[in-house]
C-alpha cells in the first residue's frame, strides 16, 4: 500500500490533516518493506546476486551496521525527502531482521534474499517539540522465533510540555 493513503485512511485527528503536524509526537511502526539496495563502489547497482548476499553477509559478521545502513532504501527516501517528510528514525546498531529463518534465534538468512532492515520505527515531532523526545533504546528481539521477521523495540522518553 502507498504510505499517502495509509496516512489519509489513518482514523486520528483530522483527515483533512498532515498526521505528523497534528500532535506533539507521532510514530509509525511495522514492517515498512524496505530493503538493502546493494551497490558497487561508484553507486551503480550491483548486479550479481552473489555478489550482494557476499557483501551484506560479509557486513552483518563484521557488524558493520552503518555500512548496512548506506544501503537502506528507506533511509534514502527519508533522507530525500520522497516520502515522510520530516520524519526521523533511528540507525539500527543489529542485524537486519528479516528473512530469517523461523524458530531460530540467532541470525540465520533465507539464501533467496538480501537481509534487510524491514521492520522499523519513525517518530516526527511538532516543530519546538523535537527537543523533548529521546531515544534511548532502539534494538531487535533476537530471542522472537516464530516469524521470518525479528521484531524491534524502541524505548522513547517524552519530557513534559
Amino acid at each position: 500500500a502507498n504510505v499517502r493513503a495509509i496516512l489519509k485512511g489513518a482514523r486520528v485527528g483530522n483527515r483533512e490533516l498532515d498526521l505528523g503536524c497534528q500532535f506533539h509526537h507521532s510514530f509509525w511502526f511495522g514492517d515498512m518493506n524496505y530493503r538493502l539496495n546493494v551497490t558497487e563502489e561508484n553507486g551503480a547497482p550491483m548486479e550479481d546476486k552473489r555478489a550482494r548476499h557476499e557483501l551484506v553477509h560479509k557486513l552483518i559478521e563484521e557488524k558493520n551496521f552503518h555500512k548496512l545502513h548506506t544501503y537502506d532504501e528507506l533511509l534514502h527516501e527519508v533522507g530525500s525527502f520522497s516520502l515522510l517528510s520530516d520524519w526521523k528514525t533511528v540507525q539500527c546498531d543489529f542485524p537486519p531482521t528479516f528473512k530469517v529463518a523461523r524458530g531460530k534465534r540467532a541470525e540465520e538468512y533465507n539464501p533467496k534474499r538480501i537481509p534487510s532492515y524491514t521492520d522499523r520505527i519513525l517518530f516526527k515531532s511538532f516543530p519546538g517539540f523535537r527537543d523533548r523526545l529521546d531515544t534511548f533504546a532502539y534494538d531487535s528481539a533476537p530471542g522472537f522465533t516464530s516469524s521470518d521477521h525479528k521484531p524491534i523495540r524502541g524505548m522513547f522518553e517524552i519530557a513534559p510540555s
